[in-house]
Parts: structure tokens; sequence; C-alpha cells
């Protein structure tokens, strides 16, 4: 779990930067920003956890709200299905793994 709670903090990063370059937030979780080099991941992660992000930039508060959730796949040792969600307002993970 912790691999997908690194990744998500990478998402949010990646995602804050591409927001300040382009005015938008990316439509997706990983690929417009791969596209526009603006992140990379590991073959591996991306094998072993599929990403979803559920975000907008909150005008009045000028920040990114919402959630971005990492479900495990076949492929991961853990089993798939197993999910960690992290709030991005609150800086806090739930879910797999997770105390």
């Amino acid at each position: 779990a912790k691999e997908a709670e690194i990744q998500i903090k990478n998402l949010y990063q990646s995602a804050s930067t591409y927001y300040t370059k382009t005015g938008n937030l990316p439509g997706d979780c990983y690929e417009e920003m791969a596209q526009a080099g603006a992140i990379e991941m590991k073959q591996s992660v991306i094998d072993s956890w599929e990403f979803q992000c559920d975000w907008f930039f909150d005008d009045d508060d000028r920040e990114i709200v919402g959630l971005i959730s990492a479900t495990s796949t076949e492929a991961n040792e853990a089993g798939a299905g197993k999910t960690i969600v992290y709030d991005i307002l609150s800086g806090t993970f739930t879910g797999y793994g997770i105390e």
C-alpha cells in the first residue's frame, strides 16, 4: 500500500504543477500528464494499481480538492480489489493497509 500512497502524492503534486502551467487540471489521472511530460510512473506501479482522480479546482479557495484512489489489480501481490483513498483537502489516506 505504501507504493500506492507515494504515487498518489506524486499524482497530486504533478497535477498542481500541471494546473499552474496550463490553467487546467488533467482530465484523467495519469495519461494526460504523462503525455505532457509532467509525470513519470514505473511500469510495475502502472501494472499493480489502477488510479482514479475525482478532483476539481476550487476557484474560491484557489486549491485542488477531491479524492484520488488506487485500486489493486490482479498483478498486485496483495491481490485485486484493494482500495486506498486520499482526501486532498484533509491530506489523509483511508482504506487498505491504513491504520
